[in-house]
């Protein structure tokens, strides 16, 4: 719990960063963000150690990433 604590803190302080710099929407909630982030990277993770089709994993990223634009 420790470890998922400081990594979301972590990413969040960076999306607050980025927000702040113009780099990430004002509507944008960092903290919620980086949970959505963080859930995806274990997520990843799980799959990728699966058989599973490359496009799969690149449709999943995206769709992720659209969530910072």
């Amino acid at each position: 719990q420790a470890s998922w604590d400081y990594l979301e803190t972590s990413l969040a302080s960076a999306l607050t960063r980025a927000q702040a710099q113009g780099e990430l929407a004002e509507g944008k909630d960092p903290r919620a963000l980086a949970r959505a982030l963080l859930v995806f990277m274990q997520g990843l993770r799980v799959m990728g150690k699966a058989e599973t089709e490359p496009e799969r994993l690149r449709d999943a990223a995206a769709q992720v990433l659209s969530l910072l634009d």
